[in-house]
């Protein structure tokens, strides 16, 4: 919740980026990121490190149920992650979204899933863990929904994946565990539960919307919260960092650019009449331009 929390009201404090919203139709604008695969990578290391943080949440493996403990927890956090991820897949194919089938999406309610068992990851049977993580996804999508008509643009999604995720990850565990879940064994304990929960979900709520509301208004006052027009249209590898992410020397577009590493094989391929294909070298005798 912290973390979904701070990412709207910075989100909210910092204004759409450029061109995110059409101006007439007040659409949102698809704007391409960074790369796919680079996502699916990190998509995956976050993955991987849930199972580690939550099998860890034990504490100790070295007491007679340790192993038992590790295992359901990590038996969950995979369920959970699968049903948030199918969820917001079939939701974006069906209504909800682009009617595509959107891998990033997918990512999203995959990482929503495994936040959401975190609170409960002992504490659930294997279908509770994917129940939790199909209402993870669920919730995924529609804060994305809510975010989006609120013109707050949060390119990662952050709002959607630990809003979503925490607020029904607090309020799954006292209805579906299975020692004291209001869906098992109501009593009251249950009640008490339930009650605890909510009252700690609105104590983090007052406390990280109070401190990052300051913070980041603050810093929007100051006018040093966003960065240049100039600036965030053409990046800030080279005015900040003096180095570009991905120099035109080194890779080109292979049509001969001055600095490109394939300019002399060009070159050489034009003066000789020769052409390289994806069938190897052929004649070429008009001029290439």
């Amino acid at each position: 919740m912290v973390g979904g929390i701070s990412a709207f009201i910075a989100a909210a404090a910092l204004g759409p980026r450029i061109g995110k919203f059409d101006k007439e139709t007040g659409r949102p604008v698809d704007i391409k990121g960074h790369s796919v695969p680079l996502a699916a990578l990190g998509g995956f290391i976050l993955l991987f490190g849930f199972f580690a943080f939550n099998g860890s949440s034990q504490g100790h493996i070295s007491q007679p149920g340790d192993g038992v403990i590790v295992a359901i927890a990590i038996k969950n956090t995979a369920l959970s992650a699968t049903g948030g991820a199918f969820t917001a897949l079939i939701m974006n194919k069906t209504y909800f979204g682009d009617k595509k089938w959107s891998f990033l999406t997918t990512l999203n309610g995959c990482l929503t899933g495994m936040v959401s068992i975190c609170g409960g990851c002992n504490q659930y049977y294997s279908y509770s863990a994917f129940a939790v993580g199909i209402i993870g996804g669920v919730s995924y999508m529609i804060i994305t929904w809510l975010t989006i008509k609120l013109k707050v643009d949060d390119p990662l999604d952050a709002t959607a994946v630990h809003v979503g995720g925490g607020l029904w990850g607090a309020l799954a565990v006292p209805f579906f565990s299975y020692e004291y879940g209001i869906l098992f064994k109501w009593n009251k304990r249950s009640g008490y539960h339930l009650a605890w929960q909510l009252a700690g979900m609105a104590s983090i709520f007052a406390w990280t919307s109070s401190l990052c509301f300051i913070m980041f208004f603050t810093l929007r006052k100051l006018g040093i919260l966003r960065v240049s027009f100039e600036y965030e249209i053409k990046g800030l590898d080279i005015p900040k960092h003096g180095e570009a992410a991905y120099p035109a020397e080194s890779y080109g577009h292979g049509w001969g650019e001055k600095g490109d590493a394939l300019a002399g094989l060009v070159k050489s391929a034009v003066s000789s009449s020769v052409v390289f294909t994806n069938k190897g070298p052929i004649n070429y005798t008009k001029p290439v331009d």
